[in-house]
């Protein structure tokens, strides 16, 4: 008698994708829609954020120095850290590669203008 290995669902190994239009983590397989836009499949988190995405892709896609204002040398100059994590240090403003949060600046600065994480949040909401 043969035994065939047969994969249980959650078994199987798959990689997760973010929503471009509010930022989510989706799962491709359990997904509320699909869209391919110039060769590139997204993924949605809802059928509200695939209509979206639908009537104006360019708006989502957009490189982040295009949606939010160009970073002055006094804000970005020094070092970042993670709130979390704050064994995670680097040159300039990014994203913590453990959490994802934003890092922020070790030394305070009297920032003036727009906070581009605040854009960047009122944007996905």
């Amino acid at each position: 008698m043969s035994h065939e290995h047969k994969h249980h669902p959650d078994s199987v190994t798959h990689q997760t994708v973010i929503d471009p239009v509010c930022g989510m983590t989706v799962d491709p397989i359990n997904a509320a829609g699909s869209y391919s836009h110039n060769g590139t499949a997204y993924h949605f988190c809802s059928k509200h954020c695939l209509q979206k995405f639908k009537a104006r892709p360019e708006a989502f896609l957009a490189a982040p120095s295009e949606v939010a204002p160009v970073a002055t040398s006094a804000t970005v100059a020094g070092k970042y850290t993670c709130p979390m994590h704050p064994e995670v240090v680097q040159d300039g403003p990014g994203t913590c590669p453990k959490c994802g949060m934003a890092l922020e600046p070790m030394q305070p600065t009297a920032e003036e203008g727009p906070d581009p994480e605040l854009i960047s949040m009122q944007r996905r909401f």
